[in-house]
């Protein structure tokens, strides 16, 4: 700090330059061109925002999937009662209201279906706490806001072969690597 009477005063602080924390997996992108086709596929979306849901909603009709929407845990429990079928993929917001998570949601619907069916975690909240639970539950993280060339190679990846314990892993390597 340097201050002089009747000019002012000078704050400065030094901070150690640390590496960023990329959490969010390295997915390659599917070709520019190349349109991602879910015709045939479900996907259940939840996210307690409507203009989120409805914009995701879009999204994935627009690529051919049918998407089962809605807000909650119980809406999609009880649209999913009595389904025909496993949906092929889930895409959950990780804070939903009432305290629900959707790392519980997710561990829900595939109970509800006994199956491990491929999902993703939708969230804003960057911290090391959520990568580090996303992790323990085997889930990749995208970040919000989410492009849809980002969400579209995510998809793909989850979609074609199950090549998610390698996503899962990459993302765990970031965040135990040590820090310089």
């Amino acid at each position: 700090m340097r201050s002089e009477l009747g000019r002012g005063s000078v704050f400065s602080v030094l901070v150690p330059r640390a590496e960023p924390l990329r959490t969010e997996p390295a997915v390659p992108a599917p070709e520019d061109n190349a349109p991602l086709s879910l015709a045939g596929r479900s996907v259940v979306l939840v996210d307690d925002d409507a203009d989120v849901l409805s914009g995701l909603s879009a999204t994935i009709e627009k690529w051919g999937g049918q998407v089962l929407s809605a807000s909650s845990r119980v809406l999609v429990l009880q649209k999913l009662a009595g389904a025909e079928r496993v949906p092929d993929l889930v895409i959950a917001d990780y804070q939903l209201a009432e305290g629900e998570t959707g790392v519980e949601l997710i561990e829900a619907i595939r109970h509800e279906f006994n199956a491990q069916i491929p999902a993703l975690l939708l969230t804003a909240d960057t911290s090391q706490e959520r990568a580090r639970e996303a992790y323990a539950h085997q889930l990749p993280v995208m970040y919000k806001p989410v492009t849809p060339q980002r969400l579209r190679a995510m998809i793909s990846e989850l979609l074609d072969g199950g090549e998610r314990a390698g996503i899962v892993e990459e993302l765990h390597e970031d965040l135990t690597a040590p820090r310089e």
